[in-house]
């Protein structure tokens, strides 16, 4: 029997869990049955709404997370799951009688399998087990794909490369031959880690950090020390929800991120870096992430200085290190900014001091390769062909400078070192790409989060607010669907360069280019000639704004369904601030053409409440599919008659037709971009630089490959429209996809990112002088309520 496919391997793991988390009674059988909605859950990632997740066991987590690891983002919908698991459980075919029969490990419940909504399990009584053997596979240390190997003496073809003002870069390396190499290296001269054990907490007495702060102020003259004194401070007024006060000990727990919250100017940088030699001193490994590069070389400095002196003066006897990641790509440029930064004394000796030792020397670094390559150019720094050097009959081979290159120094630094400092965006975005020994096998493109997380007992990280701003920067991704100006919109790009490729490619192509740019134009250009308006003025807020005459602000295509709903039913009367009942979002999805129906055409449907109601969808429908006709106005005029008697007074009656409209068109365009982004996919290594620039703008981000889909279960796409104060020339229509939860990401970088990166929990404290506000979308980290505002408080931190 072959082996299942990731997709099937996910579903059949995620009924045995439900069969054994949320087991479900059926009359007449003593089976506990597997139902599909709590199975599409426990591949939701939403464990943040289960109330018993804080109560299970480690090891549990464990499973149900690497169950979701490996499940398609498609299948966590229950409408998809069911689909999926009825078409692998239910006969679609007749059996070869004259075969074996094929048992499947779920039955489908009740005489219809095409309708049922759950599955008994036939596995055996454990479960749990059973998940273990179907995911034992993805985690074999073979899963992970190794590093290329090093490339030999010997002539080597660089990559092709395309750079700014240099026009096509290619080469060729000729490396030599020298007595200590003569074959190529192998992977065992890659930097080696392992992965750390569980810690369910870690425990740091006050007393050690005080002893540690009072020992690193030995360093300064007696004028210049304040360790101890800002620590004790410190300590004196800090409150904490946890059971030991924390003029005992700090305890950091593993799990959700815990947020330290202290104004500005309090100590928290002091304790940081106390915290990171008390981690050396207990030979344990600490990551510290801060906001940007210069508060990273600062820190690597302070700690580098204090991990010395205190080696020096024998408070710790063993060997210790402290490291800078960054990422090799950008060293250069910013070695360039901070040289610029320092005013050098014409009289004086070419001495930069501090300075040049903290900053320059951790960043500079020179490419050997440049001795022993002929180029139609020269590459660009951090572009160079470190990875990609090929000859034919090997592949792609690694440079045998590596090992001893200032520009993967870091790697090896940090595999090596007990405190490893990295910035906000290295940690989300980063990746080790040369490749690490993990527990004594060598794997390639480790991320930096992961890294951490894996190899690392604890983890710090510094204005958590700012990290959570960059985690949603981070998920969202602009676009220009359609413009006024020349060639500055992607589809019409690709459009063209479509013509670059097969017939058969360019027929694959073009229907999702086509329809993104049928659907953008007419609403940019509708807009433009006032037949639509995005304007909102349904509320006291709006109505005292400064009209927004360019529509900047982003809109959604449901984000106005609570006034529409109001305006197309209003014998609903519901109050304002009320919840809407979901039958009505329901009748207004169907008033939208049948593509966009998100229901199951297995179950029932919400019916219309009159025959005159299709006749709704069907103008609509026009819209979506014109047929090289200009509908919109014979729509409107049709709308009108057909909501007469729904909507008598003829304003409202108009605002409704324009919200059904844009509603309707930016439904439309959601789809038709999800389905040109796919197919972008698809065609990015064929050379069409359009289809890479929509790629890289709408692309799976460092956060959404962790956590594909937010709470709404959906990536969120918005629209605005610039450039109308000379819309002749300017006028734009923007998308902006935000894929991915980067509040649950911030919230859960201890629990569930843990536990999906590097299989385990981990204790993570977030520092911030603001994360203590709650409900602030984009800075504020949500925390339970605790002490008031002006206290010091270390919470821990809940999602969204």
């Amino acid at each position: 029997m072959s082996e299942a496919s990731v997709k099937e391997t996910a579903v059949l793991a995620a009924l045995a869990l439900a069969a054994h988390y949320f087991p479900e009674t059926v009359d007449g059988d003593e089976r506990g049955a597997a139902p599909f909605e709590q199975a599409a859950f426990l591949v939701s990632g939403k464990y943040q709404a289960w109330e018993r997740w804080d109560s299970l066991t480690h090891e549990e987590k464990q499973r149900i997370t690497a169950v979701y690891a490996i499940a398609p983002a498609e299948i966590s919908g229950l409408r998809a799951f069911s689909i999926t698991a009825r078409s692998m459980l239910a006969p679609l075919h007749e059996d070869d009688p004259d075969g074996p029969g094929t048992m499947l490990p779920f039955e489908l419940v009740g005489d219809n399998p095409f309708t049922a909504s759950a599955a008994f399990p036939r596995v055996g009584g454990d479960l749990p087990g059973y998940v273990d053997r179907l995911t034992a596979r993805f985690r074999r240390p073979s899963s992970r794909p190794k590093p290329p190997n090093f490339a030999g003496p010997g002539t080597w073809a660089t990559q092709e490369m395309f750079v700014n003002g240099e026009g096509q870069i290619q080469g060729r390396l000729t490396i030599p031959t020298y007595p200590q190499f003569t074959a190529p290296l192998g992977h065992d001269r890659l930097p080696r880690v392992s992965s750390v054990p569980y810690l369910p907490d870690v425990r740091i007495p006050t007393p050690e950090l005080l002893g540690l702060a009072r020992h690193i102020d030995l360093r300064y003259t007696p004028e210049k020390r304040y360790l101890y004194q800002t620590l004790q401070q410190l300590f004196e007024v800090l409150q904490t929800t946890d059971s030991l006060s924390p003029r005992e000990a700090l305890t950091l727990t593993a799990g959700r991120t815990e947020i330290f919250n202290a104004p500005t100017g309090t100590g928290k940088s002091v304790l940081v870096r106390v915290m990171a030699a008390w981690f050396a001193a207990k030979q344990l490994r600490v990551a510290i992430v801060l906001p940007d590069i210069k508060a990273c070389l600062a820190a690597t400095w302070n700690v580098r200085g204090d991990l010395d002196h205190l080696r020096k003066s024998g408070v710790i006897e063993h060997e210790v290190g402290c490291a800078h990641l960054m990422s090799s790509s950008g060293m250069h440029d910013r070695a360039l900014k901070h040289a610029s930064l320092i005013n050098e004394d014409p009289d004086l000796p070419g001495e930069w001091g501090e300075r040049g030792e903290r900053d320059l020397d951790q960043l500079a670094y020179g490419c050997a390769q440049k001795t022993f390559l002929e180029a139609t150019g020269d590459y660009p720094p951090g572009r160079e062909p470190c990875l990609n050097l090929r000859r034919q009959g090997v592949g792609s081979a690694a440079c045998p400078w590596i090992p001893t290159c200032g520009k993967f120094a870091p790697v090896y630094d940090a595999c090596a070192a007990n405190v490893v400092i990295m910035n906000h965006y290295a940690f989300m975005q980063g990746n080790l790409r040369i490749g690490v020994n993990l527990d004594g096998r060598a794997v390639r493109s480790m991320t930096a989060a992961e890294f951490a997380l894996r190899t690392c007992h604890a983890m710090l990280v510094d204005e958590v607010d700012q990290f959570q701003s960059r985690a949603i920067d981070n998920c969202a991704g602009e676009v220009v669907l359609h413009s006024r100006r020349h060639w500055s919109a992607a589809p019409q790009e690709m459009d063209t360069d479509a013509k670059r490729l097969h017939i058969d490619d360019e027929h694959n192509l073009l229907p999702a280019v086509s329809h993104v740019r049928l659907m953008a134009e007419f609403l940019l250009l509708s807009i433009c000639k006032n037949a639509l308006s995005l304007h909102a003025t349904e509320d006291e807020r709006a109505q005292a704004r400064i009209p927004d005459q360019t529509s900047t602000r982003w809109h959604l295509a449901r984000g106005r369904d609570r006034t529409l709903i109001r305006l197309l039913w209003p014998e609903t009367e519901i109050a304002e601030e009320a919840d809407i009942p979901s039958d009505f979002f329901q009748r207004l999805n169907a008033l939208m053409p049948a593509r966009y129906r998100g229901l199951d055409p297995l179950a029932s449907q919400p019916s219309l409440l009159e025959p005159d109601w299709d006749d709704v969808r069907r103008a609509l429908g026009a819209l979506v599919a014109p047929r090289g006709e200009h509908l919109l106005d014979m729509v409107k005029l049709e709308l009108h008659a057909l909501l007469e008697d729904s909507i008598k007074d003829v304003q409202r009656r108009a605002k409704a037709i324009n919200l059904l409209v844009t509603r309707t068109a930016m439904t439309e365009l959601d789809e038709a971009l999800s389905e040109l982004q796919d197919k972008a996919q698809d065609y990015r290594s064929s050379g069409l630089r359009s289809a890479q620039k929509i790629v890289e703008l709408l692309r799976a981000t460092a956060v959404s490959s962790v956590i594909p889909l937010g709470m709404l279960g959906r990536s969120i796409t918005g629209y605005r429209i610039t450039g109308l104060d000379d819309k002749e020339k300017n006028a734009s229509l923007v998308a902006q996809t935000i894929t991915g939860d980067p509040h649950t990401y911030t919230a859960e970088l201890g629990g569930v990112v843990s536990l999906l990166l590097a299989a385990v929990e981990r204790p993570v404290m977030g520092l911030s002088a603001t994360a203590y506000f709650p409900q602030a979308v984009r800075e504020h980290v949500l925390v339970r309520p605790g002490p008031p505002p002006r206290a010091l408080a270390r919470r821990q931190a809940d999602g969204p």
